[in-house]
């Protein structure tokens, strides 16, 4: 049976994190150290994050779980530990950690909550905690100290917006009070200081002046009024840790005037009335102001007590005032107005509160008509005595009669919404009462025709289901319905007594077709089932009223009771059958029932669990049949442990949709990004990947989220494919451009007549302008170009070196030609000859001085030196000594080789020379062209 779907081996050590799972739970954690251990080492190290959350679970050891605090994904579940295991008040300084306070505010019961919330100082960790806290606990964390100060409150009220309506408007009530006592402070000390400095000034005054200490005892007594409120405004503030600064001074600075006494001589004075000063401001006006802000707080505040005070205080400072002069009309409008305002609130409340009413719970009445007459009946004396407490409520509604202008408290809403709704649950009853009267009238229409046809059994079945209905129903409904059913009745029992007589031959013939089935049984399947088929003839002919029928009705009795004999041991064999397939039907039960309170479902295999689901029903289908009673008992228990596996693989399914649906989401979001298309691959890769990983879920649904996923990710492919496409169009193109600029340079480079630097430049310049391919193809194409530029390199060299070889070949004949003057002159020719080149200018200056032939034989040999040429060996000597000197000048850090450049400027301008140095000219002219050549 289902044994086989629950066993698998445990170890802690499985690669797969499904087994090791497994074997942590199986793992007794209360008294073994080695189970510990395991624990300890699968919460720090194992990789999968279920395992490590299911060791935290079961883990004894704080320090370790306060070591996964610092593992963000880890912490809640460690916190909760941590909670678990530590004891009411411990000292440590784990008790202390944010997400521990959170997991001890949750788990602790109520009556720790408000110590635990004492111990908390931080301000952030207490807003936190009363925005994740509901009911009795959230109250319990507002009692803080902290909830009393503006600082604290303003942060609560700024993030509880768009999150907790109620906490949001609470914090802004208390931040309102705060203000409203902060405001009504500075307006009372400013007037007091006021007050102060004319009383200062008043005594600087001559004290024997008329109207001098009536107007001093009005100052006083205004000044003492604001000090009193003031002081009370101090109090009050105190709790929100705030408080009135000055009050101290402003209360030294009034003691001064307190002891002073009126003079005996002005005491008739004092009683009349104080000469007014047209320099004093007008009392009427800050007392308007403090009026109209009592009315705004009128319509705004919850705190009727506290603006009784208020308005208690501002009505005595007004008729202080009016005392000693009258308001202006516009100011006594609005003193009339708000006390009218504040008379009919206060009205208003104190009506509500002496409101005593009857119960208006709509609970106690049930939602649908009792079924049972006493039932019925006392629903019916309750349902009248709602009704009766319905008005009631609404007269006392009607008395409070609650200001329109002034939003009701919470007490009123409730009993408005109190009565609505018992009236709801009356008019209910009351509907259903009409609906069932008019059922039960068309059912006695039904049992009249009934008996006017002659059924008689239906009729007795109709009468007995009428008379039911009516015993529902309030009696006063019932009378004429009552009536007309007794005069049915009486028709139907004529009817019966008629009846009889037409039934007693078929009673007879029936007792011989049971008489036949003695004499030649069937089989007892059969025999069973023919005799059931008589039996319910039998009963088709209606009840029996006549001795003969009763008679006849016995003798049927006992040839059933003896026909039926054979069968018994059949049926007696299907017991046996019946009683296995029950235990063993038992037996599922129990195991389901096991394996259902035994899972941890926080980690279960889900897919586990479909199929035990799936495979359960089937086992038990095969154990069939079996007893009715215990069976239909057996199938309730069942259908409810498969319910509750259904709701939790359901639960499964819901979850795993719904990260499906997430993907699925994310996908369509993909597929209409703008992000670069690898990007998109990427992700989409990733979702798919994900997808692979989410449990099971139902399969038509995960169809259709695959065909959504597909399709976006179809969409995302097919971008990169396009992409692709046009990439590979691009690269084709520019390489198509590239080879066709490379065959034009190529040709251009044969067709050029003579190469130049300048159109090297050009053609790099081209090749440059190219649009980069990728790196195979642009090393190809880069390879072929520096073979072109190349052999054009070799080609500008050779170029080069032709034109440096004539050059040379004309230096040398000017250097001949040169010589040649030079010689002509020295045998008294004259001199026509100009320089051919600036090499020659010095040369004349020298036409008259010997041939300087030791010389022009060491700059040949330095040039051959230079050029790797052999010397003569007449030389041999002379090119030791140049070694030897650059050798030198070497070893001492000068620089001794000379260029071509350099020794064939001092050769063409040292002069002058003859024919003796013509074989010195060859050679280095030789020398000086293979320098240039190499």
């Amino acid at each position: 049976m289902l044994s086989r779907f629950l066993q698998g081996k445990n170890r802690v050590d499985h690669p797969d994190s499904a087994v090791r799972l497994r074997a942590l739970e199986s793992l007794d954690d209360s008294d073994s150290d080695s189970a510990q251990q395991i624990l300890c080492n699968a919460a720090r190290t194992d990789e999968a994050e279920d395992v490590r959350r299911a060791a935290i679970a079961k883990l004894n050891s704080p320090e370790v779980l306060g070591e996964l605090l610092a593992v963000a994904s880890l912490c809640e579940a460690s916190a909760e530990r941590i909670a678990r295991l530590l004891p009411t008040g411990s000292n440590s300084e784990l008790a202390s950690h944010p997400a521990v306070i959170k997991a001890r505010v949750l788990q602790a019961p109520l009556i720790e909550i408000a110590q635990i919330v004492r111990e908390v100082t931080d301000p952030s960790l207490l807003t936190e905690l009363a925005l994740t806290r509901r009911g009795e606990v959230r109250e319990q964390i507002l009692q803080h100290p902290a909830f009393d100060t503006s600082d604290v409150l303003s942060e609560l009220e700024r993030k509880s917006r768009d999150r907790d309506k109620s906490l949001n408007r609470l914090a802004r009530e208390r931040l309102d009070i705060i203000k409203q006592l902060r405001g009504s402070s500075e307006q009372s000390a400013t007037r007091l200081d006021e007050l102060l400095q004319t009383l200062t000034k008043h005594t600087e005054l001559d004290s024997e002046s008329t109207g001098y200490w009536p107007k001093f005892e009005t100052l006083r007594n205004q000044a003492a009024g604001l000090l009193q409120r003031l002081t009370e405004n101090h109090q009050a503030l105190l709790p929100h840790a705030e408080g009135v600064s000055e009050i101290t001074t402003l209360q030294d600075r009034f003691e001064k005037f307190r002891g002073v006494e009126i003079a005996p001589s002005n005491a008739a004075e004092k009683s009349g009335p104080a000469i007014r000063d047209p320099a004093d401001a007008d009392p009427f006006d800050l007392l308007v102001a403090g009026f109209t802000k009592l009315e705004a707080s009128l319509t705004a505040s919850a705190d009727f007590g506290s603006l009784r005070a208020t308005r208690q205080q501002l009505t005595d400072d007004w008729l202080a005032a009016a005392d000693q002069r009258p308001p202006a009309d516009a100011q006594h409008e609005v003193f009339q107005r708000v006390s009218h305002k504040f008379r009919e609130l206060l009205d208003a409340s104190q009506r509500l509160q002496s409101v005593q009413l009857a119960d208006l719970d709509a609970t106690s009445l049930p939602e649908n008509l009792a079924e049972e007459h006493a039932e019925a009946d006392q629903l019916w004396r309750q349902t009248g005595q709602k009704k009766k407490a319905i008005r009631q409520a609404k007269q006392a509604v009607k008395q409070i009669s609650w200001p329109q202008w002034k939003t009701p408290p919470d007490e009123y809403v409730q009993l408005v919404s109190n009565i609505a709704i018992l009236e709801s649950a009356v008019r209910n009853l009351e509907g259903q009462a009409s609906t069932l009267l008019q059922t039960v009238e068309s059912d006695v229409d039904e049992f009249a025709a009934a008996i006017e046809s002659g059924a008689s059994e239906s009729a007795r079945t109709l009468l007995n289901h009428i008379r039911q209905q009516l015993r529902r129903l309030p009696r006063e409904l019932t009378v004429k319905l009552n009536a007309r059913v007794n005069l049915e009745d009486k028709r139907l029992a004529e009817l019966r007594d008629w009846q009889t007589y037409a039934t007693t031959p078929k009673r007879e013939s029936l007792c011989a077709a049971v008489a036949e089935l003695i004499a030649r049984p069937l089989a007892p399947a059969d025999q069973a089932h023919r005799i059931k088929e008589l039996r319910l003839d039998w009963n088709g002919l209606g009840s029996i009223s006549q001795a003969k029928d009763r008679r006849l009705a016995d003798k049927f009795n006992r040839l059933a009771a003896e026909a039926f004999e054979p069968c018994r041991t059949h049926f007696a064999a299907q017991a046996v059958i019946r009683e296995s397939n029950l235990q063993s039907r038992k037996e599922i039960c129990a195991q389901l029932s096991t394996y259902l309170d035994s899972t941890d479902w926080q980690s279960a295999d889900m897919k586990a669990a479909e199929q035990i689901l799936r495979t359960a029903r089937g086992e038990w289908r095969k154990f069939h049949p079996v007893e009715r009673a215990p069976g239909k008992t057996l199938d309730v228990k069942f259908e409810k442990l498969q319910s509750q596996l259904h709701d939790l693989v359901r639960s499964a399914w819901e979850q795993n949709l719904s990260l499906k649906k997430a993907i699925v989401e994310e996908a369509a979001a993909l597929a209409s990004s703008d992000a670069p298309i690898e990007e998109r691959v990427d992700g989409a890769k990733t979702l798919q990947q994900r997808w692979r990983k989410i449990g099971i879920t139902p399969r038509r649904p995960d169809q259709e989220l695959w065909r959504k996923l597909r399709s976006s990710c179809d969409s995302v492919f097919a971008d990169r494919e396009n992409q692709q496409k046009a990439a590979d169009d691009s690269r084709k193109a520019a390489q198509k451009t590239a080879n066709e600029c490379l065959a034009e340079i190529e040709a251009a480079v044969a067709n050029e007549a003579e190469p130049s630097r300048e159109s090297l430049r050009q053609y790099r310049h081209r090749f440059k302008a190219l649009e980069k391919l990728p790196a195979h193809p642009q090393r190809l194409i880069e390879k072929q170009f520096s073979e072109i530029e190349a052999a054009y390199k070799k080609r500008l060299q050779a170029h080069d070196a032709d034109k440096s070889m004539q050059w040379l070949d004309s230096i040398e004949q000017f250097d001949h030609a040169v010589s040649q003057q030079e010689t002509d002159h020295r045998a008294g020719g004259a001199i026509t000859f100009e320089a051919p080149d600036i090499l020659f200018a010095d040369r004349w200056d020298q036409v008259d001085a010997p041939v300087p032939a030791q010389e022009l034989t060491r700059l040949t040999v330095e040039a051959e030196l230079a050029a790797g040429l052999e010397s003569t060996q007449a030389d041999k000597n002379l090119r030791l000594a140049i070694q030897v000197d650059a050798f030198n000048l070497a070893k001492g850090g000068a620089v001794t080789a000379r260029g071509a450049q350099t020794l064939l400027e001092q050769w063409c301008r040292t002069g002058p020379k003859d024919t003796t140095i013509d074989e010195l000219r060859r050679r280095f002219f030789l020398a000086i062209r293979t320098l240039r050549l190499t």
